[in-house]
């Protein structure tokens, strides 16, 4: 506890089974804290963080005491642990392309009116309907896409593509199917603009040049799947979730993890250190999972691993 900004840390003690703070003291040292105990003899169980300090303080004062590690400070430690490697290896948002939701079909009809950018946006707004069903919060959302709350009430109650605003057609959009035949039989402009003259269009070559490279620009970025972003924070979320990466927006995650192998590793790690803390632990069960943990490979970990081990035995009562 500190009192003040840069001021040295204190430390409070509280009863086990009433949950009230019974002291106050000072400081931290190694000194204040076993004054402190051998003025109570009787403890017997003393629960606290990672400090050595305390760990000492402790076992000078109070040598009988059975040592506990708060499993809240285990649990801390490796989630800065986890954020730490994140921040290293993930410093921009993942994109994964994967294909558009399948909650809602476009007609053919609307198919071929939807442009790419209203296609995108249509992708976009599935998303977040896809994220708020699962029970993700607002403000949660708002912050990973980036909108404010109005847009993303909007977004939530669409049932269908929002109806576009668009200028007035060009010209040679009445041309269109049979320009897009002739761009697949590799035809030049020069014999695209010949045919459609016959046809009474009545722009210039320039105009039709401008034109036919919008649509080659269009009907690429139709053929390109849509992309999804996971941050950080969604990513880390996930990693600790219980779930599998095929029981929730299973294709994201999954090719996330196809793509970056180091996340399945970092997965298990955590899996395991959770059933850890939810199971009977004894020196030997607890080694064998340190180890495993350790042929993550991940610097991280092995850096959390190596304070599990040197505080072994108050971390096998957690």
């Amino acid at each position: 506890m500190g009192r003040e900004k840069r001021a040295q840390y204190g430390s409070i003690v509280c009863d086990l089974q009433t949950q009230k703070p019974m002291a106050l003291l000072e400081n931290r040292t190694v000194q204040e804290v076993s004054n402190w105990l051998r003025k109570y003899p009787s403890i017997q169980v003393v629960t606290r963080d990672g400090s050595t300090e305390y760990a000492k303080g402790i076992r000078e004062g109070c040598p009988h005491a059975v040592q506990i590690t708060d499993r809240w400070h285990l649990f801390h430690n490796l989630t800065q642990k986890v954020e730490q490697f994140l921040k290293k290896s993930f410093p921009r948002p993942i994109s994964i392309c994967v294909a558009g939701s399948d909650d809602y079909r476009p007609s053919r009809q609307e198919c071929h009116s939807l442009t790419a950018s209203e296609k995108k946006r249509w992708a976009l707004i599935q998303q977040v309907q896809l994220r708020y069903k699962e029970g993700q919060r607002k403000a949660d959302i708002i912050r990973e896409f980036g909108m404010d709350r109005k847009t993303l009430d909007k977004y939530l109650q669409l049932k269908k593509p929002p109806k576009p605003i668009r200028r007035g057609r060009h010209r040679a959009d009445l041309y269109r199917s049979e320009i897009l035949e002739l761009l697949q039989a590799q035809a030049t402009v020069n014999h695209i603009f010949s045919v459609i003259q016959k046809q009474r269009y009545d722009q210039s070559l320039s105009t039709l040049q401008d034109y036919i490279a919008r649509l080659r620009k269009r009907e690429m970025n139709e053929k390109n799947t849509n992309k999804i972003r996971i941050s950080r924070y969604k990513l880390q979320a996930y990693l600790w979730s219980q779930l599998l990466p095929t029981q929730e927006e299973p294709i994201p995650f999954d090719k996330c993890f196809k793509q970056h192998q180091v996340l399945h590793r970092l997965k298990s790690v955590i899996q395991a250190f959770q059933k850890l803390m939810n199971e009977q632990k004894n020196k030997q069960a607890l080694q064998e999972r340190l180890l495993q943990a350790e042929d993550s490979k991940i610097h991280e970990v092995q850096q959390f691993i190596k304070y599990i081990q040197s505080d072994i035995e108050s971390v096998k009562h957690a």
